[in-house]
């Protein structure tokens, strides 16, 4: 499962049990308005945009099985698109389908759009959607369409009714699975492609077509001639060059070197600031970095600790030293207080001496050592847990705070008692089913978020399912081991030359309406 996200409830409201149809809407609702300081910008056809990116490895590939990154993630995206499309109000649209319906929440129906080509020239059909839900939904691609829907949708029960017509039918009532038809992995290729073919022939619908990749270091794609959206894309390319230094980063958009960066470090936003032909471009609560704490562990067993050390933490301390003011205050869960899920009441003290308090009634009057913390050096996570660090020093809470290797996920996530990953937002039933279910993060014992979980996503009541959210929410505030000072904005860097780039929560960036000027 890939550990990175986007977060929050579809406003249309929960597809009531009456229809449950989403019609036709115009594609242009989900681009960018493309404004400068002085108004509107005529789009321009023609150009290469160039970008700067942050975490290429040599290990990359263009498999849509394996988006481990920002980089893997937007060549992607480039190149392969969804059924569903979602923006960053987590309302949906039609992409490769151009509407979708239910009678009940378990048959479900996907118009498939005419006159779209792969790459190679041939016409995508419903033989082609059929063959991508299912290798996405198989094991062996260990995709999120495959955590999220395998459960509940068996790989035969996505059939081709007729040449753009798919049915997809559910062995229980799930509302979100037009949801689910807008993530990443839940990309549209063409019948019969192979894992290697993934990285050696390229072949989607989107608006760039492959060029040239070099693992860890560049990637270049052309324009898509046959592009299904009239007049899309603008440019005629998109050259991506992985520049993982961040000073060495920021310095090829300041110089002009590149248009468009990822991964602005929070101290060098004022740079975007001050400096004229250049702007941050902000994408809000779009990352965390949560301390998990195994509750099956010592010290961690005593719940008091880790409540004494929520309650130590000086939040607002840490948006402003950690991330310049690019981040909103975190409660301690996946979900961002901007959420319309969020319950209003939710607080969390900072109170040292009521943790200084908690710590000698759990028999530490003098403090305590925990182990090790142990986070990726990437991002924020090792400032944040140095500021944590300190804060937690005061009520006599010490611990180490140790960098990882780029082998966090195989062998620190989950193996040691303490440890800080990265994750991007999403909504909350996908996070929550993603994140949470059956948790072996922090070993909450018994688990009462998953039965919640279960049931806020076959709820059908808006309000039944507020309550539901609220009640998760509060759990992890309150009874979880996980602790999130703070959640991220995403800081991307570009050229006033630059137009119409939409930064988002699923694919991250997209250059479909993006041109230069």
């Amino acid at each position: 499962m890939e550990k990175a996200w986007d977060g929050q409830l579809t406003r249309r409201g929960f597809l009531g049990t009456a229809g449950l149809a989403v019609g036709s809407l115009g594609l242009a609702a989900c681009g960018m308005s493309t404004t400068t300081g002085s108004g509107k910008v005529t789009p321009r056809r023609g150009g290469i945009a160039k970008v700067s990116t942050a975490d290429g490895t040599t290990a990359d590939s263009l498999s849509l099985y394996s988006q481990s990154n920002v980089f893997q993630t937007s060549m992607i995206a480039s190149m392969y698109e969804t059924l569903v499309a979602k923006d960053n109000n987590f309302q949906l649209h039609p992409m490769l389908a151009t509407s979708w319906s239910s009678p009940d929440a378990t048959t479900w129906t996907f118009k498939i759009r005419q006159g779209v080509t792969f790459h190679d020239g041939t016409a995508m059909t419903s033989k082609d959607v059929v063959f991508s839900i299912q290798q996405e939904l198989s094991s062996a691609s260990g995709t999120d369409v495959n955590a999220l829907l395998s459960n509940i949708l068996p790989q035969a029960n996505v059939t081709a009714v007729d040449g753009y017509t798919v049915q997809m039918v559910l062995t229980q009532p799930f509302g979100f699975l037009p949801n689910a038809m807008a993530n990443r992995y839940a990309k549209i290729f063409k019948a019969g492609t192979t894992v290697g073919q993934f990285t050696s022939a390229p072949n989607g619908t989107g608006p760039f077509m492959y060029k040239d990749f070099s693992p860890g270091q560049s990637f270049d794609a052309v324009r898509n001639p046959h592009y299904w959206q009239p007049g899309r894309p603008y440019l005629d390319g998109i050259s991506f060059v992985n520049v993982t230094e961040p000073a060495s980063r920021v310095q090829t958009v300041l110089t002009g070197e590149a248009h468009w960066m990822d991964g602005v470090p929070y101290a060098s936003a004022a740079q975007f600031m001050d400096t004229p032909g250049v702007q941050l471009q902000i994408l809000k609560d779009a990352i965390w970095f949560g301390m998990a704490c195994n509750l099956s562990k010592p010290p961690f067993n005593d719940y008091r600790v880790v409540k004494a050390m929520k309650m130590a933490i000086d939040r607002k301390q840490v948006v402003d030293v950690v991330y310049a003011g690019y981040a909103s205050q975190g409660f301690d869960g996946p979900i961002p207080s901007g959420d319309p899920l969020f319950p209003a009441s939710l607080t969390i003290p900072h109170d040292p001496q009521g943790a200084k308090q908690l710590l000698a009634e759990a028999g530490y009057p003098n403090g305590l050592k925990l182990p090790d913390l142990y986070c990726l050096p990437a991002h924020a996570q090792v400032p944040q847990s140095t500021v944590v660090q300190q804060q937690l020093s005061q009520i006599g809470i010490t611990f180490n705070v140790v960098q990882s290797g780029p082998n966090f996920w195989s062998n620190v996530y989950q193996a040691v008692p303490f440890f800080v990953p990265e994750f991007w937002r999403k909504e909350p039933w996908e996070i929550l089913q993603l994140f949470h279910t059956s948790d072996d993060d922090t070993n909450l014992k018994p688990d009462i978020n998953d039965p919640l979980i279960a049931q806020a996503a076959a709820a059908t009541d808006p309000a039944q399912r507020k309550q539901l959210y609220g009640q998760i929410i509060e759990n992890y505030a309150n009874i979880e081991g996980w602790i999130v000072p703070a959640y991220a904005h995403n800081l991307y860097g570009r050229s006033t030359k630059l137009n119409g780039v939409q930064a988002d929560y699923v694919d991250l960036f997209n250059f479909t309406n993006a041109f230069l000027t």
